[in-house]
């Protein structure tokens, strides 16, 4: 195997990061039993080449009920195969509820699947679940 074989995927990751935008679902269980899901999307970059990885915001929505969420305190880390970005997003919906939620979302390098979530506590109570990525779409989770 030559250097530029095993230079590609880890080029790809690197170069390729910056225009992944990956889908976002936020579920919110409430205390009696009736669950929210809002669909939507992460910005802010994957890849220290590409911007500043401490920085991302989610946005999702399902039509009535949106929330959105910034973190300025993203930790990047590596191993040259999958670049990982550790946020705490901090949510505010429309309805006024407001929640702290700590996420990890991970770029994996060749293929360049995004995968993640986190789990928090909204401020009445119910859990709020982040899942990003392909993972996003799966219906029952």
């Amino acid at each position: 195997m030559n250097l530029l074989s095993k230079a590609f995927p880890v080029a790809a990751l690197f170069l390729s990061a910056c225009s992944v935008q990956p889908d976002v679902a936020m579920k919110i269980e409430q205390r009696d039993n009736v669950d929210t899901v809002l669909v939507g999307k992460f910005d802010g970059a994957l890849a220290l080449v590409h911007g500043d990885t401490s920085k991302g915001t989610v946005t999702a929505s399902n039509g009535s009920l949106s929330c959105s969420g910034t973190s300025t305190t993203g930790k990047f880390s590596t191993d040259l195969t999958v670049n990982k970005v550790d946020h705490t997003f901090n949510m505010q919906c429309n309805d006024g509820r407001t929640a702290i939620v700590p996420a990890s979302i991970s770029i994996h390098g060749g293929s360049l699947k995004v995968t993640g979530g986190g789990v928090g506590t909204m401020s009445d109570g119910s859990t709020v679940k982040l899942v990003f990525g392909d993972n996003a779409s799966l219906a029952m989770w």
